[in-house]
Formats: structure tokens, C-alpha cells, sequence
């Protein structure tokens, strides 16, 4: 399915990493900056992409919605062209990058969000839901266009009971379809990860109610506990899948506050096997892995903490002893990288947020363990 992107310049370089996360979800993104051609006519090739396409995700920012120019003109085409289609049909996709103010052409018609520049966060996994919905609407195939690799969608589930030990509790989480049914463990176990979270949640049934006035006895937001979980995939092939669980929990006080859990599952024979990831090293040098694993973690925080930081007053005793802590949840496997997460208060405090150090495959070559039957060996197998 074609997706137009349409932006500001002063935003090309966080554009072209959502550019190329759409590639790897095999829809097929048009960007100016990547698609125009030296030598072609950029006016009248612009024009004919914007009526050739699909859908458009239109990425509004500080800069774009003060800008007067094209942008603008962009915009104006796309939101008339939009009354073209039949009510619900999804064509335009409107994305805040920061907190700027939406324009009333655009919010008094259309449901915007705000991913925050992050292509990891549940609001993108909520745009990518909003293409797929679009792609179903066209009767377009764009996940899986060859039938023999995994098909992935997202679910949701949500429940909400309204009491004074009340709770409301929202998941996604991702489906797996492949030629053979070769994921309907790993389906499983993925629904269970689920379930888990919501059965727990329904406990509060037997909660005594807090202590706190309330007008005519109703429940307050401090009553209702809010619970969610959202599932992403890291990496997946037609024998192994890895994926990344956000557990959010409100259960009172000045703020929610959620951490992670990394899943992997190699399939063989249409069974699921839980895989650690530190798995894919050589054995009897597990622990060198593991140090050399903490070391960088250590090293790469302290980079990413101090760039955010006003001033050099950051705690590395804090981020060392929360590197310390690093266990097979936090690891996630993806194609070309470990990927180690950090939740708030790990190595910072909340405010902070979240932080994610990326470690190439060729930092941790010496570790992996590459004999033919070995579970990395297996998992890099080209299936192109």
C-alpha cells in the first residue's frame, strides 16, 4: 500500500527513519527526499504522487505548522481530497511529532496523535494499526506479500469495571498467521502473557476500597486502577520471533509507571522453545558476554544521559548498579543488534523516561557461538 509523507524539511531526518521502519513493515512509503529523482520535474512529480496514493501520514511538528509555504498547499490538497472518500475510510493520518498546535482544518475533523519522535512507542504502534485498517479497507494485502514468510496483526483487548476497587485495563498485542500454522504456540503463550496481566488485575474485586471521601460514594480516577499491556515484535522469521512487552501500571499516587520484558520463542516442528537470549553465545563464554554486555550499557547510558542533561551532575553509580541488574528480560534479539531496555528509575530518575542502548552484532562477534546447528547460526539464516 502507497503511503505519502508529507513534512516539513526541518524534519527530514527523523522522517526518513519512519520511512524506512515502514519499508521493513512492507508497506511502500513516498518521501521527496528519498524517492525524487535528479533531473525529474519535482512540482509535477510531487503532485502526481500526492493523487497516486494509498493513504498520507501528515507530520506536524513546531516547525510545519508555522511554516507558510508548500507544506501548507500539501496539506489543503489532501484535506479536501479526503471528502472524496465514504465516512470511516482512513486517508489521512495526522502525527504531531511534539506538542505544537494542531491546525483547525485538520482537529476539527480528524483524530490526530502524538508519537513523540519515537518509533518505539505505543502511539506509532497505534499509526501502524491505522495503515493496516486502511490496507483492509483497500482489500490490500501490504503485511505479507509473500504468502510463505509470517503474517503478523495487531489485537487489542480492553475490559473496565467502574467501582470503588475498580480497574481499567488495555492490551494489544500481535497475532502470527504463516503458511503452516507453525505459530499457533507461540500465539498462545503470547495471549497468556496477556491474560496474566488482566487476570491479575481483576483481583482488585477483593481489594477494600481506599480510605478517601468521595461525592455520593462514586468512584474517583484514585479508585480505578489502570493497567496496560502493548506487545511489539523485534524481530521475526519463519523459525523465530522476539518480542518487547510494555507493562503500564497506575495504582495511584502522582503517576503510572511501566517496564519491559523481552520475549523469544524458536520454533521447530510447530512447537514453541524458549529461548534466553544469551542463548546465541558460546557457552563457556556466557560470562564474558554478559560483562562485555554491561560494560557498553554503562559506557553508551552515561553518552545518552548526559547529552539530555542541562548540566555534567549525573549519578553513574546509579546507571552502573542498574547495568549490574541486566537479565534475559531485558535483552531483546533483532535482526542486526541486542537491544537492552531500560525503564524509568532503572538508571534514572522518572522524568528521564526510557532508555534504550542498540549493540551491533559485529561489537559482540568473539561471543557468538556459529556452529551450524546452534541457535544463532539457525536464526541468521537467509530466507530470502
Amino acid at each position: 500500500m502507497k503511503v505519502f509523507l508529507s513534512y516539513a524539511k526541518e524534519d527530514k531526518d527523523f522522517i526518513l527513519e519512519c520511512y524506512e521502519e515502514l519499508k521493513r513493515k512492507n508497506f511502500d512509503p513516498w518521501m521527496d527526499e528519498h524517492d525524487l529523482l535528479p533531473g525529474q520535474a519535482w512540482d509535477e512529480c510531487l503532485k502526481t504522487n500526492m493523487k497516486d496514493t494509498d493513504v498520507v501520514l501528515i507530520f506536524m511538528s513546531s516547525d510545519s505548522v508555522s511554516k507558510i509555504g508548500y507544506v501548507q498547499r500539501e496539506w489543503k490538497y489532501f484535506i479536501d481530497k479526503r471528502k472524496d472518500f465514504p465516512e470511516n475510510f482512513i486517508y489521512l493520518i495526522p502525527v504531531q511529532l511534539d506538542t505544537c498546535t494542531v491546525p483547525q482544518l485538520i482537529s476539527s475533523e480528524i483524530q490526530f496523535i502524538n508519537i513523540h519522535r519515537d518509533l518505539k512507542s505505543k502511539e506509532w504502534s497505534k499509526v501502524l494499526r491505522s495503515l493496516e485498517l486502511a490496507a483492509e479497507q483497500r482489500n490490500i494485502n501490504q503485511i505479507n506479500k509473500d504468502i510463505t514468510k509470517p503474517k503478523v496483526e495487531l489485537k487489542e483487548i480492553s475490559e473496565k469495571f467502574e467501582s470503588l476497587n475498580g480497574y481499567e485495563f488495555n492490551g494489544s498485542y500481535p497475532f502470527i498467521t504463516s503458511a503452516n500454522d507453525s505459530f499457533k504456540e507461540v500465539n498462545e503463550l503470547i495471549y497468556v502473557e496477556v491474560l496474566k496481566e488482566l487476570s491479575f488485575l481483576r483481583s482488585r474485586y477483593f481489594d477494600k476500597p481506599l480510605d478517601i471521601e468521595r461525592q455520593d460514594n462514586l468512584p474517583t480516577y484514585q479508585d480505578i486502577f489502570d493497567l496496560s499491556l502493548s506487545g511489539n515484535i523485534g524481530y521475526i522469521k519463519s523459525n523465530f520471533i522476539s518480542l518487547v512487552f510494555t507493562h503500564y501500571a497506575y495504582t495511584g499516587g502522582a503517576h503510572g509507571n511501566h517496564y519491559f520484558s523481552c520475549h523469544h520463542y524458536f520454533i521447530k516442528d510447530k512447537k514453541a522453545i524458549y529461548i534466553n537470549p544469551l542463548q546465541i553465545f558460546t557457552e563457556n563464554l556466557y560470562n564474558e558476554a554478559q560483562e562485555y554486555i554491561k560494560d557498553y550499557c554503562t559506557n553508551d547510558l552515561i553518552a545518552q544521559i548526559s547529552h539530555r542533561a542541562e548540566n555534567d551532575d549525573i549519578d553513574q553509580e546509579w546507571i552502573k548498579n542498574g547495568c549490574e541488574a541486566i537479565n534475559s528480560e531485558h535483552i531483546l534479539i533483532k535482526e542486526n543488534s541486542l537491544e537492552i531496555y531500560f525503564a524509568p528509575y532503572s538508571v534514572t530518575g522518572y522524568a528521564w523516561g526510557d532508555f534504550i542502548v542498540d549493540i551491533p552484532f559485529y561489537r559482540l562477534t568473539k561471543f557468538f557461538n556459529k556452529e551450524k546447528d546452534n541457535l544463532f547460526a539457525l536464526i541468521q539464516i537467509d530466507e530470502s
